[in-house]
Parts: structure tokens; sequence; C-alpha cells
């Protein structure tokens, strides 16, 4: 009877330790998940304000030209020319939003491990020359 109760609480004690790591690493899914949603949310909402930022920039830009085309007065024409140089800085600040905001897809390659790793060691060695450090490579 002692041996079974001593299985069934040991047991138990691995169960326990296994569900609390199972509920960890469902905790860390979760927020990645929740994580990647937000920054998808912030994608969209950058595309958003990109397409309602961009509608008036185009029709003022539009409007300057048709100014210019009109009104051959010197003066005009350089607010005119700065009008449509603050067009170009709104547009590059928006496509640097949209770039910034988009979510990048990982690229997966085959790599040489020991190449990185002889690197990694190659580095640290030059850093400790008067250490008596052994590496063997296998």
């Amino acid at each position: 009877m002692k041996k079974a109760e001593e299985i069934l609480r040991r047991d138990k004690e691995a169960l326990e330790k296994l569900v609390y790591e199972k509920a960890q690493e469902l905790t860390a899914a979760q927020k990645e998940i929740d994580r990647a949603k937000r920054l998808s949310d912030i994608g969209a909402l950058a595309a958003t304000v990109a397409h309602e930022l961009r509608n008036p920039l185009a029709d003022i830009g539009l409007l300057a030209y048709h100014i210019k085309k009109i009104i051959k007065d010197p003066r005009v024409e350089g607010d005119l020319s700065t009008i449509n140089k603050r067009i170009s800085e709104a547009d590059q600040i928006i496509n640097n939003v949209l770039s910034y905001s988009k979510i990048k897809i990982a690229r997966f390659q085959t790599v040489k491990v020991n190449n990185i790793l002889k690197e990694c060691i190659d580095g640290w060695m030059g850093k400790f020359p008067s250490q008596d450090i052994t590496v063997n490579v296998k």
C-alpha cells in the first residue's frame, strides 16, 4: 500500500509539473499570438492612415499644379514649389511608416553550423590571448 501511495505521489508530482510546463508554453504562445495580432492591427492602421493622407495630398498637388498654370507670378511659383516639396516629404514619411509597419516573413536557409561556430570561437579566442583555452572540434 505504501509503495503504491509513493508511486501515485511521484506520478502526481510529475503530472503537476508537466501540466505547469504546458500551461507556461500555452501562455507564452498566447502572448506571441497577441503580439502578432497587435502588429497586424498596427499595419492595417498604417495602411488606412496612409490612404487617408495621400488623397488630400494628391488633391493639394493637383490644385498647386493648376494654380501654377493659371497664375504666372514668380512669387506664387516659389510658394507652389515649396508646397510640392512638402508634399513629396510627406509622401516619403508615409512610405517610411508603411515600410516599417509591414510584417516581414522569415527566410530560412541552409547554413553550415561548423563555419559559424569556428568564426565565433576564433573571435573569442582573440579576446583572451593570455588564457590557456583549447577547443576541440569533432
